[in-house]
């Protein structure tokens, strides 16, 4: 009974996205996909049972990595299998900053550099944007006519990889012979492109690199399970990401973001305390002045 549910609310689902002429078929499908996965419950919980704890030759100590070589050209061939990528959207909006917030200084280097936005910063400065949807009727709210930024949200950093092959970028920096992509937070400062990790990872061939401190740790890890902290300073291979985006098993985690929308009508001092993720539409004309909402009945 629950899958039939399901099946028919992915079917209402796709018929509404089909319509929505905000977004490329990649994007459309990529949500369809993700909202049939959530529906499903196989991405809504970590399985810590598959989860191990990094083995000693998995983890490479920094100081036993041979340095990278010393002539120009050599440098200049590492530089040529790479590019930098930075998450430039997320947190920040979430805060309340508006716009871009950060700036690159181009020191006249030729590695290419790429900016993973989401709407909110693309026109300031790679984007993506899913609807959000109702959970009264399973719509998207950009189908019931709300088209602004309040109506979309970005899928997050995990979409870094299917958007980079989306847009084609992927393909014209394999067709260039690029062989690595830096990816860092767009705002961590100790973000750098470490020559001799690159050319330990062309060398091993290695396909997954993710940098790790080893100071300050105790402040980040629970030591029973974690040894490691995630820097976010990944190095990846892009015949891989083709390789695992074309084969679709790039299956990350999804993580509900419940929001109350309250689309028009207010003046004054409004509480509300609707349950998070319901829908409060206030009909045209009217305004609420001065009072506390619990639910529709108090509209």
């Amino acid at each position: 009974m629950a899958a039939a549910a399901a099946s028919d609310k992915i079917s209402r689902l796709q018929s509404s996205v089909s319509a929505l002429d905000q977004i490329s078929d990649s994007e459309k499908s990529g949500f369809v996909n993700r909202v049939a996965r959530y529906l499903s419950g196989e991405a809504q919980h970590v399985e810590w049972s598959k989860i191990n704890t990094p083995t000693d030759e998995i983890v490479v100590p920094y100081e036993t990595v041979a340095p990278p070589p010393e002539d120009a050209e050599k440098i200049r061939e590492l530089l040529d299998k790479l590019f930098v990528l930075k998450l430039n959207g997320g947190l920040g909006t979430t805060m309340g900053c508006t716009g871009p917030k950060i700036s690159i200084r181009n020191t006249g280097g030729k590695v290419p550099l790429v900016l993973m936005n989401s709407f909110n910063t693309h026109d300031d400065t790679l984007k993506s944007q899913y609807p959000r949807l109702v959970v009264e009727d399973f719509v998207p709210l950009p189908s019931k006519g709300h088209v602004g930024k309040d109506g979309w949200y970005p899928p997050g950093h995990g979409d870094v990889f299917p958007s980079l092959k989306n847009c084609g970028k992927l393909d014209l920096f394999l067709s260039q012979g690029k062989e690595y992509v830096f990816v860092a937070n767009s705002d961590n400062l100790g973000a750098i492109v470490d020559l001799k990790i690159l050319s330990h990872l062309i060398q091993n061939k290695n396909e997954y690199c993710m940098e790790v401190p080893d100071e300050h740790v105790k402040e980040f890890k629970l030591i029973e399970k974690f040894k490691i902290f995630n820097t976010n300073n990944l190095w990846v291979n892009l015949k891989a990401i083709k390789r695992l985006v074309e084969a679709d098993t790039l299956k990350m985690e999804i993580i509900p973001n419940p929001k109350v929308h309250i689309l028009h009508g207010l003046k004054g001092k409004v509480t509300i305390s609707a349950k998070s993720g319901s829908k409060l539409e206030i009909p045209d004309g009217a305004v609420l002045e001065n009072k506390e909402i619990n639910g529709p009945e108090d509209i």
